[in-house]
């Protein structure tokens, strides 16, 4: 029996013998003829020790019902044997993962791989191909193996989803097909031997394959999980192996007809994993599958892990931190968690500088310095300072209020702000309905929902409606848009003719609707500590202005004749300047009335010393 488990019972019914094999020998059991168990059905003792082994019965299992005593507990008839593979094809159905080879095709006469491995006559072309502007995710891969001779054609494409997909990812792909199929070829045909010319026009990728090491793919080596694939299972094959480079697009320069066969294959390979791609467009992504014969895969958040998508894994990690922190600092619970575009958020912030990073935190989670939480941080010195907004003077002053202010010069900054962002969503080629009830949404400051928004347009954007109000006005203009929202646009640039991808227009729209709150801050520290108009400089003008009126109130008492000229100012500046220049004559004027003072305080000490010399000098 095949396989790694060792089944050393077997029980033959007609014979009712059960045998315990031990390597060369075994020993045999008979039903138990001892007092207690003679009477009682399948009850076996040994009868005979250390037999030649002779495999006869069916599996089973037992159990020690006594010392000597034995159960049968279960049986199982032996799997029937493995079939010996035909073909090459066998082979790749044994080992799974068929989604690689759902579009192989083969020409030929029968025999034509085994003769042309053995004549050197077969050779590989393969190409790959990555689109970025269509789709960021996704690689795709096509191989030819071709008898010289003419005697047959293997012909082979297919894409594979990826966080780390590229160029460079979609050569080793068609590299590792090629290999295994090769792979399946050799045990297909026992004591094949021959030679095989394989051709890439990815010189990098015929380097790194051609010099894999022989135990150990590196950890931090670039899509580990492809080369460790060949390292493992295909570098011993019973036939050599000669990698040769093929220069790419030569059919740009020279007619198809001209170019010799490996160029020629070279351009169809290309074309057929550009059409793979193509063919994509518009349908949902694919998920990512295992390859054949990848005996261990890591998986996390549906995709597989690899040196390539470490990141992947802090995202995830750090996903669920937030999730466990915004629950409990009652940022948003759970379901809405849930439904914020989260990837999008994670690649943004990101692409951000790390000081605008840490104010959206700050924002997020409101500890922002706003006027209730500077209250709260001098109360504990015994510090009054006013909670109060500075723009209405009437609210309390949070991080949610700093987005809702209904002073007159905070809303109309952020509908302009809201206008530029209308501007973006046109210039991005943003879905016509979705850019609509986005600033619907965005307008209406919490007041107007995006179902709302979204009533004139039928259920189609119900879905998106729902989930973006579970979110929440605030949250949206912190940039936590809903998943359905990403979607909708993905789907629209499916069917039209954009540049610009879902996922980067995302980033975009997160950014924009980022910058919108941030600027709602630049106004409110404008107003606060602008110089000359803020709230704290009016109220440091105003304490020094009634500092000024108590010496002029004082008027030329304990000022030095040289002194009075710094009676002499003009209060009205103050309301046009930082009173600096009032500042520094506050302090002249003080400066001179203690000097004045300190001369008189020398003369009434001079004077005091020159009589009390008089009185002694009289006795």
């Amino acid at each position: 029996m095949s396989g790694h488990k060792l089944w050393p019972w077997r029980f033959d019914f007609e014979r009712r013998t059960l045998t315990h094999i031990k390597g060369p020998v075994m020993d045999v059991y008979k039903p138990s003829q001892l007092p207690r168990y003679q009477n009682v059905r399948n009850r076996y003792t040994r009868l005979l020790a250390d037999q030649p082994a002779e495999v006869s019965g069916v599996i089973c299992t037992v159990r020690t019902v006594a010392p000597a005593v034995v159960a049968v507990a279960s049986t199982t008839t032996e799997p029937p044997p493995k079939a010996v593979p035909e073909c090459f094809m066998d082979v790749l159905e044994e080992w799974g993962c068929l989604w690689m080879w759902d579009s192989i095709r083969m020409t030929g006469t029968d025999g034509w791989l085994e003769d042309s491995i053995k004549e050197g006559t077969l050779c590989a072309v393969t190409d790959g191909s990555y689109i970025r502007e269509i789709a960021p995710d996704l690689c795709s891969a096509a191989l030819v193996l071709e008898c010289s001779k003419g005697r047959g054609r293997i012909i082979c494409s297919f894409p594979e989803q990826s966080l780390c997909a590229n160029a460079y990812r979609a050569e080793l792909l068609g590299l590792m097909a090629v290999h295994l199929i090769l792979l399946a070829i050799s045990r297909s045909v026992k004591g094949l031997t021959g030679h095989v010319k394989i051709f890439s026009d990815c010189l990098g990728a015929l380097g790194r394959v051609l010099h894999l090491p022989h135990s150990r793919i590196p950890s931090k080596c670039k899509h580990a999980d492809i080369l460790k694939n060949i390292m493992i299972n295909c570098k011993k094959l019973p036939f050599s192996l000669e990698y040769l480079h093929v220069r790419a697009h030569q059919d740009d320069e020279a007619n198809y007809g001209e170019l010799i066969r490996p160029a020629q294959l070279n351009c169809w390979a290309d074309y057929a994993a550009k059409t793979v791609i193509w063919g994509r467009m518009g349908l949902d992504p694919l998920p990512q599958k295992p390859f054949p014969l990848e005996p261990i895969t890591v998986w996390v958040g549906g995709h597989k892990l690899t040196p390539d998508t470490s990141s992947e894994l802090r995202f995830w990690v750090h996903r669920q931190i937030a999730r466990e922190v915004f629950v409990e600092l009652k940022i948003l619970d759970a379901d809405a968690f849930d439904e914020v575009a989260w990837r999008q958020v994670f690649n943004t912030l990101h692409d951000l500088p790390r000081l605008f990073q840490i104010w959206a935190c700050k924002q997020v989670t409101n500890i922002a310095a706003t006027n209730k939480r500077e209250y709260q941080i001098k109360k504990r010195k015994k510090i009054y300072h006013d909670p109060r907004c500075p723009s209405c003077n009437f609210a309390i002053e949070t991080c949610e209020h700093v987005l809702s202010c209904c002073e007159a010069g905070r809303v109309d900054c952020l509908q302009k702000s809201i206008d530029s962002l209308e501007v973006w969503l046109e210039e991005s080629n943003t879905e016509q309905v979705l850019k609509e009830c986005i600033l619907k949404f965005a307008r209406g400051r919490g007041g107007t929902s995006m179902v709302l928004a979204t009533v004139e347009h039928g259920q189609s954007y119900r879905r998106m409606a729902e989930s973006q109000d579970f979110i929440g006005w605030r949250r949206f203009m912190e940039g936590m848009i809903s998943k359905e929202i990403v979607e909708i646009q993905r789907e629209h640039c499916g069917l039209e003719d954009i540049e610009i991808t879902a996922d980067r227009w995302a980033q975009g729209l997160i950014t924009k609707l980022l910058e919108i709150t941030h600027g709602q801050w630049l106004y409110r520290n404008v107003h606060v500590h602008d110089k000359v108009t803020g709230t704290l400089a009016t109220r440091r003008n105003e304490e020094l202005k009634e500092a000024i009126l108590d010496q002029l109130y004082i008027e030329e008492e304990g000022l030095a004749e040289e002194d009075k000229y710094l009676l002499e100012i003009n209060l009205k500046d103050l309301e046009h300047t930082s009173g600096v220049k009032q500042h520094y004559w506050l302090l002249a004027i003080r400066a001179a009335r203690r000097w004045q003072e300190l001369q008189a305080m020398e003369e009434r000490g001079v004077a005091e010393h020159d009589l009390a010399d008089e009185g002694r000098a009289s006795e």
